[in-house]
């Protein structure tokens, strides 16, 4: 679907090949990619995606196999944990993890963490 969409935008590209045209359709291509709900799923799985890594990498070596990151919704990243000790480690390295996944993408990427317990 996302290729079809790329494809097409292509194709109006050519056609309106006037610079002043091309401007203001770039810009509206654009807006539309990136507001698409394609997109917006597309950057939440790779967001889940590094949140996994950083879980098991960086942040909670404790907790390898006992935390995961399921889902972004509205600046929310919900981490499913399965027991008590690995939840109290994520809350209290919170922050840091907040603060590493929106050095990693755009500023205001993530602005809390939901657990399931």
């Amino acid at each position: 679907m996302l290729v079809l969409i790329l494809v097409v935008n292509i194709v109006l590209l050519k056609i309106f090949a006037k610079k002043n045209n091309m401007k203001a359709l770039k810009n509206i291509l654009s807006k539309q990619i990136k507001n698409s709900s394609m997109m917006k799923e597309a950057s939440a799985g790779i967001i889940i995606a590094y949140a996994n890594n950083l879980l098991k990498e960086k942040i909670c070596l404790n907790t390898k196999n006992e935390a995961r990151a399921m889902q972004v919704k509205n600046k929310t990243l919900t981490i499913a944990c399965l027991n008590e000790n690995s939840l109290k480690e994520l809350k209290n390295k919170e922050n840091d993890i907040i603060n590493n996944i929106n050095q990693q993408f755009v500023k205001n990427t993530i602005e809390k963490i939901r657990y399931l317990a």
